[in-house]
């Protein structure tokens, strides 16, 4: 059995939060202008998970970003996402292509990112990731939310179950002794943190801490954006996860498993300008979390942006 990593260290305070730059997992939008403000005067030193879904992409992430990129950063590869089915191929080939591009001070962490227990499954039994080398990827990531996959529920207990699945999926894989993941991360929508009408009317809220402990996952990574362009239900979407994480923690390394999302973009409610993503960010760094993971979520058109913020905190 793995056990969870925790929430808190100390005095520390972990705030969970998601940056979405377009409109992919639960958020669409097109992202307005680089708000223009230099660099952070905080001791804030973020580090960052950037996702790529395509090819282009991933030539985007060892080349333009490299320079932005630090050993402590994560790159989210993402495939089979929205119901479809996840390529390994692809994954094991994105990774392999980032491992040689980004050395030394850029050789970040990877993420292997996906939509359905039956694509989590098809990624720990493929060919092509069996024959990787231990430790190839930190995260298997499980994107859960509505119309990604065929078990999604709005059902609690439910999701438990399903996080759960993901955990002994992982544990399976390690007791054959096949180690090229090391930890599960479990990424839910966030939209049953303040509470969400369904069909029928139906008024949803999810304990994301009891989640988490009946699950066992190495870390949860909940899609806030939905609450970031209200300043009043972005902070108490903050304060209620991290009570609610934190009820459940129990005691150990935060270095992998936090993030802390924050959001950039325009014409959504679920994203925000740079502006107000900054402050989002310096907010959480001036709450005494000085090293948050901030996931910053772009496509090809935005890549700018993504600069700008990456840029904003020293990079």
């Amino acid at each position: 059995m793995f056990r969870r990593w925790a929430l808190t260290v100390g005095t520390t305070v972990v705030v969970v939060a998601v940056l979405m730059l377009s409109g992919v997992a639960d958020g669409v939008g097109g992202v307005a202008p680089s708000s223009g403000v230099g660099p952070a005067s905080t001791t804030c030193t973020p580090s960052f998970v950037v996702d790529a879904y395509s090819s282009s992409m991933v030539t985007s992430v060892g080349t333009t970003l490299k320079n932005y990129l630090r050993t402590s950063d994560v790159v989210d590869l993402v495939s089979g996402n929205s119901n479809l089915t996840i390529s390994p191929q692809s994954l094991t080939s994105w990774r392999s292509i980032l491992g040689s591009e980004l050395t030394g001070t850029h050789a970040v962490k990877y993420a292997a990112h996906t939509a359905g227990l039956a694509n989590i499954n098809a990624f720990f039994n493929s060919t092509y990731v069996l024959s990787e080398k231990s430790g190839t990827w930190q995260y298997v990531v499980y994107d859960y939310e509505p119309d990604f996959e065929p078990e999604f529920s709005w059902n609690q207990t439910n999701t438990t179950k399903l996080f759960l699945s993901l955990h002994d999926a992982i544990t399976y894989a390690h007791s054959k002794d096949h180690h090229q993941v090391s930890y599960a991360i479990a990424y839910p929508t966030g939209r049953p943190l303040l509470g969400t009408n369904i069909t029928g009317g139906q008024f949803v809220t999810w304990n994301y801490g009891a989640i988490l402990k009946g699950s066992d996952v190495h870390g949860m990574w909940v899609q806030t954006q939905k609450y970031a362009n209200l300043a009043a239900n972005w902070t108490k979407a903050q304060n209620d996860l991290t009570t609610e994480l934190q009820q459940y923690s129990l005691g150990g390394d935060l270095d992998h498993t936090v993030l802390m999302q924050v959001s950039l973009g325009s014409g959504s409610s679920n994203v925000v300008n740079a502006t107000i993503a900054e402050k989002d960010i310096s907010a959480l760094c001036n709450s005494k979390m000085t090293k948050p993971l901030v996931y910053l979520w772009w496509t090809p058109s935005y890549i700018s942006l993504l600069e700008a913020v990456m840029a904003h905190y020293g990079r």
